[in-house]
């Protein structure tokens, strides 16, 4: 059987598994095993699915000397945080030098991804449906995929690197006839740094077509209240400069002064709160000093996680670097090494629950949340 007509073979059983044709989702789980084995042996990789040892294995394999084992998940939910450590753990039982593939074709929570960024030592490889079918298109091989990822782990500190980032990088060096076409991102100015956005990322004019999205309004009301606070004690403050005694007048004078120093930020929030919008076009932030734009089809992924201990809307993107950080950014928005990620808008100064946002994110994400 020719490479072509063998992935041809292998794209018919996909599609069934994709339909759930005659099986249960139980079902498909175990059959994709075998599916992705199968997938490996066609690219001249040595594959063994269900292996039973120290905690039962879906496929191990090899590539050259390195040796890795892979555990796959084909559900609706995206995988957690606890399947990504069991995986983890099965590979800490390994020789040194063996790698864990977590095959989750619904993608990974944001949580996961920041436990394993900020965990111990990174020792996985994350794939999702895009990567499986880029093999099972003929557009990369498993070798080179699995190199690419291993680099940008190894280089980054991450363990997720979307498909599109590594089209990005024009790799196709398969020798299969190509059954997909390859993106072309748009090239980086002069040949480096990040690919030049083809939209303005502080754009302060709405976006989002009318009616077509859904507003969370800042915390107005308790600017207002703090602003009136401050302005009370730059009051009391001057009254003690006026009256008080020596070491008095000092300390209201340093406490005037800092009061209306945070006053101007107070009023600056209140005339001009946080609102985030979410549309059909994208997702967008407005800011009192500054705004930020993220239409939809520059967006890997989108959720709600925590970054720093505070949650945000963090969207996953090629672009993310063209982002400030969050020192260069103040309160907007602001790229974060940590996660590779950009964290759009905080949920703290909003009115907002963090249900609500996840919900009008996949409402309007196309898949994307």
């Amino acid at each position: 059987m020719s490479a072509a007509s063998s992935l041809e073979s292998l794209q018919a059983v996909y599609k069934a598994m994709q339909q759930l044709a005659g099986q249960t989702p139980q079902d498909r789980g175990r059959r994709f095993n075998g599916w992705l084995a199968d997938l490996l042996r066609d690219y001249g990789i040595d594959a063994r699915e269900n292996q039973r040892s120290v905690g039962e294995i879906d496929v191990v394999f090899a590539i050259g000397d390195t040796r890795y084992i892979l555990e796959a998940k084909w559900s609706k939910s995206k995988a957690d945080t606890g399947q990504l450590a069991k995986l983890h753990k099965r590979v800490r039982q390994r020789l040194s030098g063996t790698y864990g593939v977590f095959v989750s074709m619904a993608g990974y929570t944001g949580e996961a991804l920041s436990d394993l960024v900020h965990g111990d030592r990174l020792e996985l490889i994350l794939l999702d449906s895009e990567h499986i079918e880029a093999m099972l298109g003929g557009e990369i091989s498993p070798q080179t995929l699995l190199s690419e990822l291993r680099d940008a782990a190894a280089f980054t500190g991450r363990p997720y690197t979307p498909m599109s980032v590594v089209r990005s990088r024009a790799v196709n060096v398969t020798g299969r006839p190509v059954s997909k076409t390859v993106v072309h991102i748009e090239e980086a100015l002069e040949g480096a740094g990040p690919a030049l956005p083809s939209w303005d990322p502080q754009q302060s004019l709405r976006a989002n077509p009318s009616g077509l999205y859904v507003t969370f309004e800042g915390r107005q009301g308790i600017y207002w209240v703090l602003v009136a606070i401050l302005l009370l004690a730059s009051v009391v403050a001057a009254l003690g400069v006026i009256g008080g005694p020596g070491l008095w007048r000092v300390v209201s004078g340093v406490l005037g002064i800092v009061a209306l120093c945070l006053v101007g930020g107070f009023w600056r929030m209140a005339m001009r709160p946080v609102r985030l919008e979410i549309g059909a076009a994208g997702i967008q932030a407005f800011f009192p000093r500054n705004c930020a734009w993220m239409p939809w089809d520059r967006v890997d992924r989108a959720e709600v996680v925590r970054v720093d201990g505070n949650l945000a809307v963090v969207a996953w993107s090629m672009y993310a670097t063209v982002y400030p950080t969050a020192g260069e950014a103040g309160m907007g928005a602001h790229y974060v090494p940590s996660v590779g990620a950009v964290a759009l808008c905080p949920l703290g100064p909003l009115r907002a629950k963090r249900h609500d946002v996840a919900r009008a994110l996949q409402l309007y994400g196309k898949g994307r949340c």
